[in-house]
């Protein structure tokens, strides 16, 4: 009996003992999931399990295209997943890594030639401490990530997302609630992730939703903050999104208040905002929250107020807690740097409020006196920056900027138009000016006469404030100011041709009389002689003596000249024989007495 039993158990400890060895090769190996396109590598070295992957790949031509990896507390030498570490000759379409034992991933980490088709990327147990960028580098086919059971996470630097052009779906969740506040500046830096549609983030997100946090992701249609501990959000925070977003999740977090910026730019674009499970404080400082769900009710999810206990209703519409509160008004101041005037604007509404660190409200009343009904309101955006244009002593431009934002959310555009006119100067448009991380910018290339405005805005917005845009024109004498303004230009040209005419013809004036009364001068003395008598030349002849002889024929020149009024007779030796030809008549007249005389 006892030697059957030995048998018996002989025989069930030998097929147990292999089993367990094949579980114990199965724990330390790559296989097949079975009939799926899966290959499981558990419990290896990490630098071993390529040539197992290749052997199992060739075996499945089928899967060539499907592949799924599941690597599994692998073992990375220094606990850290370095560059370009995995070199197998496959093709993977989806990846899952469990990070159990894994401390840090360097940058290019995935970047593998076998990764590049990779569309879902599956990280668990992710306790990294630093999101470093360059994580992703590589995957260019990824169109989901999914992390899960994430831990210890402080920190996503910015553009961690940039080399996913085709990212669709975005997941990152936390395992505990006690885990450090998430610190996000900007998911993205430069790129524009245009296929991003959906993004979840379930972490300690305390009072990290600023301006930066979603630049970049213009296309997402949900996202879902649900239960992130949020206790504050910045205000225009959604803003990168308002134009896409449909549904913003917002519940089971431990909000108590927000201002009205925080939703402006996503209403009434967006279907739904879920606010349920949130410790609303519904005392009067949230009286133009209230006011503003009371607008937009339709699009809102549980807005029932947490405190104070002895109101009766708690529904925030509905509630007594605001029974006493006044109805709030606006009054906002601003300032203007960008040039040396200083602009103030005192807006008072009755629909809507702002808080002073939020957009201004303006009213646009009816154009009739007798309808002072408001008709609309707009919202200006405050500035994100403000801006200088200083030439220095050199002739040398520069625009200088000042602003608090990330240097890689912002970009500067510049347009310019002919002056008076209303046309884009050259047809070239807007175009956005290259600039370093210091932010002050040469201007070159400039045409006189010509008015350039430059902007600054966000790289996902589309739209820019007034007052982020500053005006600027070249003259010829560089910056110096207009001496002649437009207006008066006509009048002050005519004055100086009427000027200028009168002082050519008080000059020919002048100049006539002077030569009117110059004695010296030659028409004056021709003129004299025009005036003297005609008997001023006379031929006389002494009949008593004469004869029939030339020869007895004696000539006396005589030439009288009237001076002072007196004729004086002046006797002169017989003239010489003229020359043959005619000389100038001297403009003294001269006449001949002929006597003759009988000897």
């Amino acid at each position: 009996m006892f030697r059957k039993m030995q048998m018996v158990t002989s025989d069930l400890v030998v097929p147990v003992i292999i089993f367990l060895l094949k579980i114990s090769e199965t724990n330390a190996a790559c296989y097949w999931n079975g009939d799926s396109c899966l290959i499981y590598c558990i419990n290896m070295n990490a630098d071993s399990i390529h040539e197992p992957i290749e052997n199992l790949y060739a075996q499945r031509e089928a899967c060539h295209d499907q592949l799924t990896l599941r690597l599994r507390t692998l073992s990375y030498p220094n606990s850290t997943i370095d560059s370009f570490w995995f070199n197998a000759d496959v093709k993977v379409a989806a990846l899952e890594v469990h990070l159990n034992e894994v401390r840090s991933i360097s940058a290019d980490a995935f970047n593998a030639e076998a990764f590049r088709r990779v569309q879902r990327l599956t990280f668990l147990n992710f306790e990294l401490p630093l999101f470093v960028n360059g994580t992703f580098s590589g995957l260019d086919a990824l169109e989901v990530i999914n992390i899960n059971s994430a831990m210890g996470v402080s920190r996503i630097e910015p553009g961690v997302l940039d080399s996913l052009t085709e990212l669709q779906e975005f997941t990152f969740e936390q395992t505990l609630r006690t885990n450090p506040e998430l610190n996000i500046n900007g998911l993205t830096g430069s790129a524009v992730l245009s296929n991003l549609e959906y993004v979840k983030i379930r972490y300690n997100l305390a009072s990290s939703i600023k301006k930066s946090t979603f630049i970049g992701l213009k296309n997402v249609r949900r996202l879902d903050l649900s239960s992130c501990q949020i206790n504050s959000i910045e205000d225009n925070s959604f803003d990168p999104i308002s134009e896409t977003i449909e549904e913003l999740d917002l519940s089971g977090n431990a909000l108590t208040t927000v201002t009205y910026g925080v939703f402006s730019m996503t209403l009434p674009n967006i279907k739904t905002i879920n606010i349920d499970g949130n410790s609303w404080n519904c005392v009067c400082d949230l009286m133009a929250f209230r006011l503003f769900i009371e607008q937009y009710q339709e699009n809102f999810i549980g807005f029932d107020c947490a405190s104070p206990t002895h109101c009766r209703i708690s529904n925030i519409l509905e509630s007594d807690c605001f029974d006493t509160c006044e109805m709030p008004t606006t009054t906002t101041s601003s300032t203007s740097t960008t040039t040396t005037t200083t602009t103030t604007t005192t807006t008072t509404t009755t629909t809507t409020t702002t808080s002073p660190d939020t957009n201004f409200m303006i009213e646009c009343l009816s154009s009739s006196p007798n309808d002072l009904a408001i008709s609309d309101t707009v919202s200006i955006e405050r500035p994100i920056g403000y801006m200088t244009i200083i030439e220095n002593e050199y002739g040398e431009t520069n625009l200088n900027i000042e602003t608090e934002q990330d240097v890689n959310s912002l970009v500067v555009i510049r347009f310019s138009e002919k002056e008076n006119t209303g046309e884009i100067e050259d047809g070239k448009g807007i175009n956005c000016l290259r600039r370093s991380n210091a932010w002050s910018i040469p201007i070159t290339d400039l045409k006189t006469d010509v008015t350039y405005s430059y902007c600054l805005m966000r790289k996902t917005s589309t739209s820019v404030s007034p007052l982020d845009c500053i005006s600027y024109t070249k003259r010829q004498d560089h910056t110096s100011a207009v001496w002649l303004s437009e207006s008066s230009k006509a009048l002050t040209i005519t004055l100086a041709v009427v000027f200028l005419l009168l002082s050519v013809l008080l000059g020919m004036v002048i100049a006539f009389c002077l030569m009117g009364h110059n004695p010296f001068s030659k028409s004056n003395q021709q003129s004299k002689m025009l005036k003297e008598p005609r008997h001023a030349l006379s031929y006389g002849v002494d009949h008593n003596t004469l004869t029939d002889k030339p020869s007895n024929l004696i000539t006396r020149n005589t030439m009288q000249t009237d001076i002072s009024g007196q004729n004086d007779t002046l006797n002169c030796p017989p003239p010489s024989e003229r020359p043959p030809k005619l000389c100038e008549e001297s403009i003294y007249p001269y006449y001949a007495t002929v006597e003759e005389k009988q000897k």
